[in-house]
């Protein structure tokens, strides 16, 4: 984790005034809702976030080198190329995905809770890629921090993203997207159709806020796409013991599209010390009856009382109390069962 919750970044000149304000927005809508300051780089400040659009020296359009700080490497690169050359461009999509990497999360279907809620089909894949299992890591780690399950986190997965499909299923998705014109490589050409056609221009130049309406366009184009290809061919199916999957959706699918979901922010503040809820009712916590309004990280999710048999499963949101309430207090097997028995005894035995 950045120490004292402070990183110190750097811009590279190739990121033009209407794309600095953009990564700007991002810290913004981070810091006004946890401790973490962005503060321009200084002399003094060896270890630093480095934003670039450098695909060429890099590798990579759209992803962050690394997860977290690591003191002594250095810059620390989060590259957002653009679109053109095979990138996600500056936006605050790839850009807050991207930066809650940087911070030290890593992807929530990673988590070893994963198959307490959702099922990968592997029967579709030739192997894990972005979809494998991991234990409990020493940095920020979801399950330590004991922070529900968020299929609606910038940083899980889409059905389509990170698979390795089998090849006979991957020519057959390829061939519908780009039918469609839904392929990551047709996003340039129908955000600049967008752009002309919507009247974003102005002399040659994007006006206030175009890009992103017609990302946003762009985003639900593509959406419509993808659940046409995940109703033949899903990556993963709910499990969704407390229903919370349906309800608050996969990524960003059910809130706008620049706003950080709850349960990250509750993870940014568990892993940096900065404001967690409260307890609305601190003399009922621990009672056996679950009060909603104490169900959350800061209150220790009404002291349990929100997973207990008599509850509501919707209300079981506490990792911990999930593996107690639908699985026999260890978890739902997909291969492996990861080692996480202790931490939960640690609350729940």
């Amino acid at each position: 984790l950045w120490p004292n919750a402070r990183v110190p970044y750097e811009v590279a000149n190739t990121i033009d005034l209407r794309e600095w304000n953009i990564i700007q927005r991002i810290f913004a809508n981070i810091s006004s809702v946890t401790n973490i300051e962005f503060i321009p780089r200084t002399a003094k400040d060896t270890d630093y976030l480095l934003i670039t659009e450098d695909i060429e020296t890099y590798g990579c359009g759209c992803c962050s080198i690394g997860v977290g700080y690591l003191e002594g490497s250095g810059a620390h690169v989060m590259v957002l190329a653009p679109v053109k050359e095979g990138g996600c461009g500056v936006n605050h999509i790839g850009g807050t995905h991207e930066m809650l990497h940087i911070l030290g999360l890593t992807h929530v279907q990673n988590r070893p809770d994963r198959c307490n809620y959702i099922d990968v089909d592997t029967s579709l894949l030739t192997g894990w890629g972005e979809w494998r299992v991991n234990q409990i890591s020493p940095s920020a780690d979801w399950f330590s921090l004991r922070i529900p399950y968020d299929c609606s986190s910038y940083i899980h997965y889409y059905q389509l993203q990170g698979a390795v499909w089998k090849k006979e299923i991957m020519d057959k998705v390829d061939q519908y997207m780009e039918s469609q014109g839904c392929e990551s490589f047709q996003r340039g050409e129908f955000i600049n159709k967008c752009l002309v056609s919507g009247g974003f221009t102005e002399g040659g130049r994007i006006i206030k806020d175009g890009y992103d309406k017609c990302l946003d366009q762009w985003d639900k184009k593509h959406m419509t796409c993808v659940e046409n290809v995940i109703q033949r061919f899903p990556t993963f199916r709910n499990i969704d013991p407390n229903g919370r999957c349906k309800k608050n959706g996969i990524n960003k699918t059910k809130r706008k599209s620049h706003q950080i979901s709850q349960w990250d922010i509750w993870a940014l503040n568990a892993a940096y010390g900065g404001p967690l809820p409260i307890c609305q009712k601190p003399k009922t916590v621990g009672d056996g009856i679950c009060d909603p309004g104490n169900n959350n990280i800061g209150c220790e999710y009404d002291g349990g009382d929100c997973c207990l048999p008599n509850a509501s499963p919707f209300h079981c949101i506490d990792p911990c109390g999930v593996r107690l309430k639908f699985y026999n207090g260890t978890n739902r097997p997909c291969r492996k069962a990861p080692e996480s028995e202790a931490f939960c005894r640690d609350h729940y035995w």
